[in-house]
């Protein structure tokens, strides 16, 4: 059983626009080492990193406890 919904959290990071632009749309496998405690792992399944058709696993927490999410790349805005 699947479940859908919106997952939000605030993380400070100390960089400017353009640094967190690229590396949340191109180099998204370094997102864990900016925010730990929140995100522990993300894996691309299917496709390439940035890519549109690109499948996404992301491993997280919420409230102390594990969670994954499926992403699926539809459109790039750059």
């Amino acid at each position: 059983m699947s479940e859908f919904g919106k997952v939000e959290t605030d993380v400070h990071i100390k960089a400017s626009p353009e640094k967190f632009h690229e590396i949340f749309c191109s180099r998204t496998h370094h997102i864990p080492n900016v925010s730990p405690g929140n995100i522990q792992g993300v894996v691309v399944h299917e496709g390439e990193w940035g890519t549109v058709g690109a499948v996404i696993f992301w491993n997280y927490t919420v409230d102390g406890k594990p969670a994954v999410a499926k992403e699926l790349i539809e459109a790039i805005d750059k």
